[in-house]
């Protein structure tokens, strides 16, 4: 069975392509199971799988570290839930469906923050409290007075 071209598994090494990669390599071992005698090269940001007489039937485009998109020759009528027309900028000739795979980026979870540390057999705060601020008697002195402002202010 042929193996993903060595230059695509290189695209998909980088340390921002590890959540990717193994989708990359999964779906490019199953596009590569069609035929023994089956083909693919890495061009600037995408595999092209080939016959072994040099027609195209799926391309698996792999410009970001957190999406790949699968173009593949399908037979007229073939639909899912999943596939779709070609998105913008990845048409390519003979293909007729595609398919969008995303990772989402979403924020791991925080861990559950811990009881506030003890010491002596007393919370400690982890960070100090911070002195309720006054303003300046000149910002109070810009600001519209009111009645009940004016008079604190002349108690001072």
């Amino acid at each position: 069975m042929p193996e993903l071209d060595p230059r695509a598994v290189e695209r998909v090494s980088g340390p921002s392509w590890q959540a990717l990669k193994p989708v990359v390599l999964a779906i490019g071992e199953t596009l590569l199971r069609v035929s023994p005698k089956a083909q693919n090269h890495l061009t600037t940001i995408y595999v092209k799988f080939e016959r072994p007489d040099g027609s195209v039937y799926a391309v698996m485009w792999i410009k970001k570290s957190t999406a790949c998109v699968v173009g593949l020759a399908l037979p007229d009528g073939t639909s899912h839930a999943r596939l779709q027309d070609a998105p913008k900028g990845m048409a390519y000739p003979g293909l007729t469906r595609y398919l969008s795979v995303a990772l989402s980026r979403r924020p791991s979870p925080r861990p559950a923050r811990s009881s506030p540390a003890t010491r002596d057999g007393e919370q400690v705060r982890p960070y100090p409290k911070r002195p309720h601020h006054r303003p300046s008697a000149r910002r109070t002195a810009r600001q519209p007075a009111t009645e009940a402002r004016s008079r604190l202010w002349w108690t001072i």
